[in-house]
């Protein structure tokens, strides 16, 4: 929990190019006073005015509640003056001021802003980055190697001068065509969204090859290759109609990959017995499901980038706890039902408090620290508010 005291400082410097009217009430002698206040004791209200001069009693009020930050109420009470008492000098100061306050942003002293909740447009609206870029170019670039193998597999290469050919030709691929094609930069959602095509793609492939039952090696290599090109394409054409922020990408994938992983445990609390294809084909099913899933949640639940690695990070850490407890209680013999059982249960229980100890992740905060200035009848005002 997040614990914000608050506290505020008024400080009154007397002016001598403020000239007393008649009738003004005379300052102190000495008219420098601080005081800090909590802000359950900051609400200023308009008294029942006891004083010998409630014109000036009124204009000092307007003041107070002008330095808490009641604007409405300033306002009304400085009306209030003029329409109380024409032609006392404390009206003739309401005026003045409320011509000055008409073109004068209201301070906030005690309560600044709250820290935003709607996070969609800011989390959304990225710019160019090198940083994104250099992962761009980072992952296609091993992406192309690892298609430079493939190609390999496919051409049956038996020479190893033509393996280090097409390994160099893959990479080099790689490099240069993420390097051309970002030439004008690239934002961390598209960046995010091409290289979890290729990620995506490359897992279809290989989870097709399974279900299809592919028993030639270069036929299943090149539904790998076909997935990563093919993913690589999609991931593009998603950015530009979706326009996702990396957050976005990285929340959907999170969810798609995790929703494989608990179908997994599932299978294996329930011992399901089947072939290969089947369990296989249950997995893809489920992760594309949840990747699709996943991208309608960060439309409701927008989160950055780093967030959604902090949620991982804790399901990770949580499906090792649970998978730990088991074998540490039931040893090397452990059986596998409650194995799954309590990794899946450390699981969801990691994402839950990681999601949620993670909550205030991405809130705008306030600044701490805000200084306005105010003009007062004796003289001019500072207002210093913070929060720690």
């Amino acid at each position: 929990m997040t614990m914000r005291l608050r506290w505020i400082v008024i400080l009154s410097v007397p002016a001598s190019a403020w000239a007393e009217e008649p009738g003004a009430p005379k300052p102190a002698e000495t008219a420098t006073s601080t005081q800090t206040l909590p802000i359950e004791q900051a609400k200023p209200l308009l008294p029942n005015f006891v004083s010998r001069d409630e014109a000036w009693a009124s204009y000092d009020a307007a003041f107070d509640a002008l330095a808490s930050g009641d604007r409405a109420l300033a306002i009304a009470t400085l009306r209030e003056v003029g329409a109380l008492f024409p032609g006392h000098p404390a009206a003739t100061r309401a005026a003045d001021l409320l011509a000055r306050m008409s073109g004068m942003r209201a301070p906030a002293l005690v309560r600044p802003p709250a820290p935003s909740l709607h996070l969609g447009e800011s989390l959304r609206n990225e710019e160019y980055s090198d940083l994104a870029r250099a992962e761009l170019i980072s992952f296609q670039t091993s992406a192309g190697i690892l298609a430079g193998a493939e190609i390999c597999v496919l051409a049956q290469c038996d020479d190893t001068r033509a393996v280090i050919a097409l390994l160099l030709l893959g990479a080099g691929a790689g490099v240069t065509v993420s390097t051309l094609a970002t030439s004008d930069g690239i934002t961390p959602g598209h960046a995010t969204a091409i290289d979890t095509g290729t990620l995506w793609g490359a897992w279809n492939g290989l989870a097709s090859a399974v279900v299809l039952d592919v028993d030639d090696e270069q036929q299943g290599v090149g539904l790998i290759l076909l997935g990563q090109l093919v993913g690589t394409a999609v991931g593009h054409v998603a950015f530009e109609v979706l326009e996702p922020s990396a957050g976005d990408v990285s929340l959907s994938t999170s969810v798609g990959m995790w929703a494989g992983v608990m179908v997994a445990f599932a299978h294996g609390i329930a011992e399901f017995d089947a072939d290969p294809q089947l369990l296989m084909g249950t997995l893809l099913l489920a992760s594309d499901v949840g990747l699709i899933g996943g991208a309608f949640l960060s439309e409701l639940l927008p989160m950055s980038r780093g967030r959604a690695l902090l949620i991982d990070a804790s399901g990770l850490l949580g499906t090792l706890t649970g998978v730990g407890v088991d074998l540490l209680i039931q040893g090397e013999d452990a059986e596998p039902q409650p194995l799954f059982a309590l990794g899946l249960a450390g699981m969801v229980a990691g994402l839950g408090l990681g999601a949620y100890l993670s909550r205030e992740w991405d809130l705008e905060e306030a600044p701490d620290v805000q200084l306005s200035a105010l003009p007062l009848r004796d003289g001019a005002g500072f207002g210093l508010s913070g929060a720690w």
